[in-house]
């Protein structure tokens, strides 16, 4: 039966983070991003699988206080184990929200 859940992870920095790691067959429905910055920041995320990394973004810029749908309509398949991974330029840059759907 599938499932939807979500992930939240506070304060992202420059340290690459991992939002979401799939425990079964997943497709990503959601990815918001929140500028708790006072600055424009860049954001990068990626698809990791094992030792490779593919970039869903890369450096794209949120203004300061807006939040972005980085999704916009699209979805993404996830294989157990795969894992979305983010990071911008400076500590505590950003809020993100996944929403997933798990066990299709």
């Amino acid at each position: 039966m599938s499932t939807f859940k979500s992930s939240a992870t506070r304060n992202l920095g420059a340290t690459p983070t991992t939002l979401y790691t799939a425990v079964s067959g997943t497709v990503v429905i959601g990815l918001n991003a929140a500028n708790v910055y006072a600055s424009e920041l860049p954001i990068d995320v990626w698809h990791k699988r094992g030792s490779n990394n593919t970039y869903i973004l890369k450096q794209f810029r949120v203004g300061p206080g807006q939040t972005e749908e980085l999704m916009k309509g699209n979805k993404i398949v996830l294989e157990t184990g795969d894992e979305l991974v983010a990071s911008t330029a400076i500590s505590n840059g950003f809020d993100i929200l996944v929403s997933v759907l798990e066990g299709v």
